[in-house]
């Protein structure tokens, strides 16, 4: 059996309403999976049921004896049959309440961008922190490793190994380390768009929270 289809929903901090219907979905779908696990249950056992009919019914007629009873499999037929039915249903209730949390978020629509742009400023806040840190991170290895180095440049500036060994000096890096760029430019002015676009303007005297 498919699986009831659940809206993706990206991890926002909803309006209360949609919070109530994403729990709702939860729920229904946590009990679907409970009740088509015990159908896939049921399904193993009226396989091993069928094919242990099948290995008596040959014996019996080997040995001309008469055709066994199927009694356990036909119950297991109706379990699997009630059973059918039972998760068939949770997932038609999973669906109904699926589709209701979709319809939600479109009719919240602009209280869903407002908390994916804010969501994605903080994000990119956080990013340049972070970038800025490695940036620095970086220079301070650099600066240290240079400075690790100045006895190997002594002894080649002095020709103290000459006789022996003749070395650069400088020992440049092999590969190379580059921060990317800590700007971003292109998604800020995407933000900005999509809150021009969408989000209404506050009132005057109130700020946008």
């Amino acid at each position: 059996m498919n699986q009831p289809e659940t809206p993706n929903l990206a991890k926002l901090k909803y309006p209360t309403v949609i919070k109530k219907a994403q729990a709702e979905v939860d729920k229904l779908y946590s009990g679907w999976v409970e009740e088509d696990s015990i159908r896939e249950e049921l399904k193993a056992q009226l396989q091993e049921s069928q094919v242990k009919d099948a290995i008596a019914f040959k014996e019996a007629a080997i040995a001309g004896e008469p055709i066994p009873e199927e009694s356990i499999t036909q119950s297991i037929e109706k379990m699997m049959d009630y059973q059918e039915v039972r998760a068939r249903h949770a997932k038609s209730q999973c669906d109904s309440a699926s589709r209701k949390l979709a319809s939600l978020v479109r009719d919240n629509k602009e209280a869903v961008i407002s908390l994916a742009v804010e969501k994605a400023r903080k994000g990119v806040l956080s990013w340049k922190e972070d970038v800025d840190a490695i940036a620095n991170r970086q220079n301070d290895a650099t600066q240290a490793r240079s400075e690790a180095l100045d006895g190997l440049r002594m002894l080649a500036y002095w020709d103290l190994t000459n006789e022996i060994i003749k070395f650069d000096p400088h020992f440049p890096l092999v590969g190379t380390f580059q921060v990317p760029s800590a700007h971003e430019t292109n998604l800020l002015n995407m933000l900005d768009g999509l809150e021009r676009v969408f989000i209404t303007e506050p009132k005057e005297g109130k700020k946008r929270s």
